[in-house]
């Protein structure tokens, strides 16, 4: 049985790096649907399960989830594109799952976001940013409501054209979930930079641990900033 949950003390005990991203689904919901979900059988958690914008995160707990059941749910709710640390089925793509332990470094010229910034800056990050994304008042409403929350954390080099983000905090884990820099200044080592800054960012505000996930061809690129990759997650991208 699958059911919505609102106690997020049910995550308690939980040990998965998805974790940041089911407590953001859980804090932050876009609409009635959206949240966090549980499978249980015989009142035992399975796995978890949170949507936001039509997009999953799916946590199993337990090798014996239910695949069935749980991909009759996201094809009920219509929700393409998701994220699992199972395959549900053939159509999941693997990622390399890395982890780091953020380091104290120098952020330079870097721009750290914080409560402080100006919504020009927001814009000029948004621009960076903004391809296939939704439009700048809905962005800016849950990326700034989540940085004045102390949730959100990331760094942006001062003329904007690379930043690393984590927009998503659980406990003393974090989530990067944005690395970018402007096609015409790649090859520069623009992106290293920032990702390192946003490591000794997170360092400053107690986060023991950093999770990313990224294509194989990018694996050695993170390595570089100190990564290590300790497994995979299942990708089904929106068709």
């Amino acid at each position: 049985m699958i059911e919505k949950i609102t106690d997020i003390g049910i995550l308690s005990g939980v040990s998965s790096p998805l974790l940041p991203l089911l407590y953001a689904d859980l804090r932050y919901p876009a609409t009635d649907v959206d949240g966090v979900y549980t499978q249980r059988e015989n009142d035992k958690v399975k796995s978890f399960v949170s949507l936001k914008n039509g997009c999953a995160t799916v946590c199993a707990v337990e090798e014996d989830f239910s695949h069935e059941e749980m991909n009759s749910f996201l094809s009920f709710l219509h929700v393409g594109q998701a994220l699992s640390n199972a395959p549900l089925d053939d159509t999941f793509k693997s990622v390399a799952l890395m982890e780091i332990t953020p380091q104290p470094c120098n952020s330079g010229d870097l721009q750290v976001t914080s409560p402080m910034w100006k919504t020009s800056q927001y814009k000029a990050l948004y621009q960076l940013l903004s391809e296939g994304k939704e439009g700048f008042d809905s962005w800016f409403a849950d990326f700034s409501r989540r940085v004045n929350d102390g949730f959100a954390l990331g760094v942006c080099s001062s003329d904007y054209v690379s930043c690393a983000i984590v927009p998503c905090v659980y406990e003393n884990c974090g989530i990067i979930a944005g690395v970018y820099t402007h096609e015409q200044h790649r090859g520069q080592g623009r992106a290293q930079m920032c990702v390192k800054g946003l490591l000794g960012a997170l360092f400053d505000n107690g986060i023991k641990k950093a999770f990313l996930w990224c294509d194989e061809d990018k694996v050695k690129f993170y390595e570089k900033s100190g990564f290590r990759m300790i497994g995979n997650l299942y990708i089904r991208e929106e068709i």
